[in-house]
C-alpha cells in the first residue's frame, strides 16, 4: 500500500513540476 502510494506521489509531484511554466 505504501509503494502504491508513493509511486503515485511522484507522479503527481511530477505532473505538477511539468505544469508549471
Amino acid at each position: 500500500m505504501y509503494v502504491l502510494f508513493h509511486l503515485c506521489g511522484q507522479n503527481y509531484t511530477s505532473i505538477l513540476i511539468l505544469a508549471k511554466p
